[in-house]
């Protein structure tokens, strides 16, 4: 009998950690999801700095691609 009461504690203990593990994963990607929208949106606000300050078409495209690379972004402003 004490196998048996070994073997659910232990089992027990398991799910406690699947659980707390599964609870850090979900707080990591709400987290995730918080900082890119964060950086999108500086890169808009740096984007719109651009804009105001260079004259030049070229200049702000030249810029923008840095500021891509920069930030090595996966998606577009």
């Amino acid at each position: 009998m004490e196998k048996k009461e070994s073997k659910t504690g232990m089992e027990i203990l398991n799910l406690f950690k699947v659980n707390a593990y599964e609870v850090k994963k979900q707080e990591l990607m709400v987290e995730n999801v918080q900082l890119r929208a964060l950086l999108h949106s500086m890169q808009v606000t740096n984007m719109v700095v651009i804009n105001n300050v260079l004259g030049s078409w070229d200049v702000r495209q030249k810029l923008y691609n840095l500021l891509l690379k920069a930030v090595q972004c996966d998606r577009p402003i």
